[in-house]
């Protein structure tokens, strides 16, 4: 029986003033890669469309806000199907104008 698995990635933005965003990769076999963007290096908004265009569906977001109404944390998960053979970070997300590939620096 063929059993459809998923892989899961999470994208935060961990501290909105500094603008710290982290991309968090669940792999089947529960293993996690995580890494971290500190000072505004790569906005929120361009990690969105390079994971979409590296194949992972948006399937929900998530704000948390602080006592005052400010925001605390940002959240987006996406999914796509497991396909064999294939790394959680593949295909590498190359980040434009800039020496990071987070394929690279997750494993």
């Amino acid at each position: 029986m063929n059993t459809l698995q998923w892989e899961y990635c999470q994208l935060c933005v961990i501290n909105p003033m500094t603008r710290e965003t982290s991309i968090m990769f669940s792999e089947t076999n529960g293993r996690v890669r995580v890494h971290k963007f500190s000072k505004g290096e790569v906005s929120f908004e361009v990690c969105l469309g390079l994971l979409g265009g590296a194949g992972w569906e948006l399937v929900s977001t998530n704000m948390i806000h602080d006592s005052y109404g400010g925001l605390k944390r940002q959240y987006a998960h996406f999914k796509r199907p497991k396909q064999e053979g294939r790394q959680i970070d593949e295909p590498r997300i190359i980040i434009p104008d800039s020496k990071l590939d987070i394929g690279g620096l997750t494993g």
